[in-house]
């Protein structure tokens, strides 16, 4: 009962507080306890064990947690990743990023939700280890960083829309939306280009975020593409751009270009 009490109020406070219920937790021996219970035989012990930590506060059990991240059950992985994010340290950063290698999907996106939550402190590391990523990893790395925005990464990203796989590059294209910053409109007006129709929308989609006005004119021109959803995300950045964008889908209603008609009506 007393080890359910601190660890609830451990959750509920912070600074000062929150140091004393970790204190208090470590020297009532309840961490030695959970620390012994992660090589239970039991998976959701080892769980348990490792969520509980991750709400103690108690730093030491960092290096306890980290062998957890190799267990041969998925949501213990999960529970230990998650119990990191919350205790922070480079060590920490460094064993989640790597998990995002996982091949289920649903537990990439809790990964990717644990990393977003640790903000700025996460955003070295993804660089550093995008290189030794799969795809599935190298994907939510990209949009961890569009999630965290920080602006010194903007020349890495602009690296990322000359990569040789089409989902990175689109990837990269979305983040430097959500970033916003204008200088990467020459780049996103490039990948208008792309030979994948995917890089193409995720562009038309950036440029529509940033909304500078030199992209007006490409995205009348991306509104006759092949593709629809070129079209649309290039429609819609317009639409986003107020009433220079509004003036240009007026024009588009004179288009030769049927698919381009429907699109501006729209």
């Amino acid at each position: 009962v007393l080890e359910r009490v601190l660890l609830d109020h451990a959750q509920r406070v912070r600074g000062v507080e929150q140091r004393r219920l970790s204190r208090a937790l470590d020297e009532l021996g309840f961490v030695d306890d959970l620390i012994a219970r992660l090589d239970s035989g039991l998976w959701w012990q080892r769980a348990e064990a490792a969520e509980k930590l991750g709400l103690s506060g108690v730093t030491r059990a960092r290096e306890h947690l980290i062998p957890v991240m190799e267990d041969e059950v998925s949501e213990v992985r999960l529970r230990a990743a998650k119990a990191l994010g919350e205790l922070g340290g480079k060590a920490s950063v460094r064993e989640i990023v790597h998990a995002l290698n996982e091949p289920n999907r649903w537990s990439t996106i809790r990964l990717a939700d644990i990393l977003t939550g640790m903000g700025r402190a996460v955003v070295d590391e993804l660089t550093a280890s995008f290189a030794s990523l799969n795809l599935t990893g190298k994907l939510a790395a990209l949009d961890i960083l569009g999630r965290i925005r920080p602006l010194h990464v903007v020349p890495w990203l602009g690296r990322r829309v000359s990569d040789i796989e089409p989902d990175v590059r689109a990837r990269a294209c979305h983040a430097l939306g959500c970033i916003g910053d204008p200088h990467t409109t020459p780049l996103l007006i490039r990948a208008l280009e792309d030979e994948a129709w995917p890089v193409r929308a995720m562009a038309a989609k950036a440029l529509g975020k940033i909304a500078s006005p030199e992209a007006i004119e490409p995205l009348c021109r991306a509104m006759c593409d092949p593709q629809w959803w070129v079209r649309s995300n290039s429609a819609q950045a317009l639409r986003r751009m107020g009433s220079r964008g509004a003036e240009a889908l007026e024009r588009m209603l004179d288009s030769d270009d049927t698919y381009a008609n429907h699109q501006a009506a729209s």
